[in-house]
């Protein structure tokens, strides 16, 4: 697997995303299906799963709404460990 596209459909793009791509995507404050869209990801639960619910849990970002996760107003912004860890990665580096 990797970043090269397959000629058959499927429901979600490969995980396995440049870092540089991913990491400027959450830079802004936006909706998860926003920052989806963002990453080429069609698929809300791989989203959530690979991408979302990890930086919600390591402090990187944080919900606009956080008593209501569902809510469809909800957004997400970069908190200040994200930031800190985004400044201090090498250029093209896996986090």
């Amino acid at each position: 697997m990797g970043l090269h596209k397959s000629p058959k459909k499927s429901p979600h793009k490969s995980a396995d995303k440049s870092p540089d791509k991913s990491y400027g995507s959450v830079k802004r404050l936006g909706r998860q299906s926003e920052m989806q869209e963002l990453l080429g990801l069609r698929h809300r639960e791989t989203f959530v799963d690979n991408y979302l619910r990890p930086l919600l849990e390591k402090g990187w970002l944080e919900p606009t709404i956080p008593g209501s996760p569902r809510s469809r107003l909800q957004k997400y912004r970069l908190m200040a460990a994200g930031m800190k860890a985004l400044e201090g990665k090498p250029k093209g580096t896996k986090a």
